[in-house]
């Protein structure tokens, strides 16, 4: 086996990005193109769930797999296909898709199912400044007159 230099993990092929073109499992005529997070990419992208008391942003949360897809999903010349503002429009989006491409995302980026489950668990554990809930802050309460 031959170990890494650091000109491997530094240098310009480091700075290349891997493709991966994947079938879809119902359509094998269709399928998607993804391409592989640069180390600051991965980085971001798991802070994005968390707030900066170090909490969890449930709001951001939800949206991780959306958000994954935004990142990894390119066109046959590597081209991101998806932006930011294309993860809200995706909530209506087939969920089974959306599970299967985020899975596929995942596995091409090497991202474990864990440390996403790892952030849904601490969300519990951890206060959020983001709540799920239609519940009117404080501030937003009636006030007798």
């Amino acid at each position: 086996m031959q170990l890494l230099t650091r000109a491997d993990l530094t240098g310009t092929n480091a700075k290349q990005r891997r493709y991966e073109s994947i079938p879809l499992p119902w359509d094998s005529s269709s399928g998607i193109r993804l391409r592989s997070l640069t180390a600051k990419e991965h980085a971001q992208f798991e802070a994005s769930a968390l707030t900066r008391k170090g909490g969890i942003n449930t709001d951001a949360l939800v949206r991780m797999k959306r958000r994954l897809l935004a990142l990894t999903l390119v066109d046959e010349s590597g081209n991101l296909i998806l932006s930011e503002s294309d993860i809200g429009a995706m909530e209506d989006t087939d969920g089974g898709l959306v599970n299967w491409a985020y899975g596929e995302a995942c596995k091409h980026c090497r991202i474990s199912e864990s440390e996403v489950e790892d952030l849904a668990k601490n969300s519990g554990a951890i206060g959020s400044d983001s709540s799920a809930s239609d519940s009117p802050k404080n501030s937003e309460s009636p006030t007798a007159t």
